[in-house]
């Protein structure tokens, strides 16, 4: 069977709120009035070792800037390394309506588990 986009759709409502510093004008999803939407969500691509080795789970802490595109991807949290390069270069694609605070859109941090299931 083929892989399917909703495999790996994201609900914000399952995001993780990553508070602590919230330093040069960055809030945490939780500070948000509006929070942010789903434009586009890209899928990992899959190789042969990703497909081999899952199922598996990628947490990926990002920062979403005010026109809703995705800034500094990192891996906080991998079951398996050969997962992170497919899970980053799609949360890198990611497109949002950005959060809003106080009626302007502000910059904010998410945390996301991107999850590789296991091939049928």
């Amino acid at each position: 069977g083929g892989w399917g986009a909703a495999d790996f759709s994201v609900n914000l409502d399952k995001v993780i709120d990553t508070s602590g510093d919230s330093g040069g004008g960055l809030f945490d999803i939780s500070d948000l009035d509006q929070e942010p939407r789903v434009i586009y969500q890209a899928s990992p691509s899959l190789t042969d070792r990703i497909r081999r080795a899952a199922p598996g789970t990628v947490y990926i802490i990002f920062i979403v800037d005010k026109r809703g595109q995705v800034q500094s991807p990192k891996i906080q949290r991998s079951d398996d390394p050969v997962f992170n390069k497919a899970a980053l270069n799609a949360v890198k694609q990611w497109r949002f309506e950005p959060g809003k605070r106080s009626g302007e859109p502000v910059r904010f941090r998410m945390r996301v588990p991107i999850k590789f299931p296991k091939q049928q």
